[in-house]
C-alpha cells in the first residue's frame, strides 16, 4: 500500500507538508518498493479529493460564520 512515506520516529520529530508527503508517496521508487498498483492510486486519489472536499467545506463555514459574525456586531 503506498500509504507509508516514513517511519514513525520522522513523523514525530519534524511537521512536514502534506504536498511534501504526497510527493514522496507517488516518487517512483516508494512505488515501486510499495508494489503499487493502479487500483492503490485510484484509492489514494479519491482519499486525497476527499480531503479537499472536507478543506473546502470547512473554509465555506469559516467563511459563513465571519459573515456572520460581522453582521451581528454592526
Amino acid at each position: 500500500m503506498i500509504m507509508s512515506t516514513g517511519s514513525t520516529p520522522d513523523l514525530l520529530t519534524a511537521a512536514t507538508s502534506i504536498d511534501a508527503l504526497v510527493q514522496r508517496a507517488v516518487n517512483a521508487e516508494n512505488l515501486r518498493m510499495e508494489e503499487a498498483t493502479a487500483a492503490d492510486l485510484s484509492t489514494f486519489l479519491q482519499r486525497l479529493e476527499d480531503s479537499v472536499r472536507l478543506v473546502k467545506y470547512a473554509t465555506s463555514q469559516t467563511g459563513s460564520e465571519t459573515k456572520t459574525a460581522l453582521k451581528t456586531t454592526d
